[in-house]
């Protein structure tokens, strides 16, 4: 309308500012929702691994009991012990490169959910700076 009242077809600096901002924390939101989905997702299948796991070590359990009588040969016995020992052992390996890669996608998901905090952050005083709302004391100590 021209009046300069910024109630016509074009928003104020400010209110576009401040719709940036909501939409970028409604943005931020969704990520966080999608993190923490992922993250529950992952705790089952991790659940789920280890119940396959506790079952698999029983039956190990109960086939090595078996092996004596299964098993006449004292060598092949022995040879056969060494071979389930090893492959005990890989699959420990199995399990620690797994909680590796779980804990560094975890990491790099947290070092995303920091940086887009850091700019919702950034832009939220650029838009109270913009509008001229000095920052509390304490804000600006934190941001210090």
């Amino acid at each position: 309308d021209g009046d300069g009242d910024g109630d016509g077809d074009g928003a104020a600096p400010g209110e576009q500012q401040s719709g940036a901002a909501a939409s970028e924390l409604l943005r931020i939101d969704a990520e966080r929702a999608t993190i923490l989905r992922n993250e529950r997702t992952n705790e089952e299948v991790r659940a789920a691994l280890v119940e396959r796991l506790r079952a698999n070590e029983e039956a190990s359990r109960v086939l090595s009991s078996r092996l004596p009588q299964s098993v006449t040969s004292e060598g092949l016995r022995d040879f056969l012990k060494l071979l389930s020992s090893n492959q005990m052992m890989e699959l420990e390996v199995m399990q620690l490169e797994l909680q590796l890669r779980m804990r560094a996608h975890l990491e790099a998901a947290m070092a995303a959910q920091l940086a887009v905090r850091d700019d919702a952050i950034d832009r939220l005083v650029e838009a109270l700076e913009a509008n001229g709302i000095p920052l509390p004391p304490e804000a600006e100590a934190a941001l210090a």
